[in-house]
């Protein structure tokens, strides 16, 4: 039986919003305007205590996972534990952006990680999310022409 990775379909618009649009939330009462969000859009997420909300810069430590779930976290990233969910925003070898459950994490002598990771349900990463969005089908369609969202995700609207 092939592991989740290896038919690890796209993610669907509102959690791709959610990855490139994720910085750690304050206790502001109003909440912020996050970029890329236009006029009446609102983003609001509270993660979870478990949840460790990756900058790009910390995904750029991630060499890319294989297909068994194994990945590095080369020199500098965060620490981790099982059980943590990892969330950030899509880079190149994260074309999908990263929503992952710690199934187990190593600390190797050179002050990497082996980690073993599964796709998580959003559920998982955030105690609070609420994501409002004023898109017209039109919009979607040219965000995909311009590469900001994979066609097969426009196909499933």
């Amino acid at each position: 039986m092939p592991h989740a990775f290896a038919n690890h379909a796209p993610m669907s618009v509102a959690t791709l919003t959610v990855l490139f649009l994720v910085v750690g939330c304050g206790g502001d009462p109003e909440p912020p305007r996050w970029p890329g969000l236009g006029p009446g859009e609102r983003l609001e997420l509270e993660p979870f205590d478990h949840t460790l909300v990756l900058t790009s810069a910390q995904v750029e430590l991630l060499e890319p996972v294989e297909l068994d779930g194994r990945l590095v976290a080369r020199r500098g990233f965060p620490r981790v534990t099982a059980r943590s969910v990892l969330v950030g925003p899509a880079n190149p070898d994260h074309p999908h952006g990263v929503l992952w459950l710690v199934r187990s994490a190593e600390s190797m002598t050179d002050g990497s990680q082996r980690l073993e990771v599964v796709p998580a349900p959003i559920q998982l990463a955030f105690r609070r999310l609420h994501l409002r969005l004023r898109r017209s089908l039109q919009d979607l369609a040219a965000a995909a022409s311009a590469g900001r969202m994979p066609a097969t995700q426009l196909a499933r609207l």
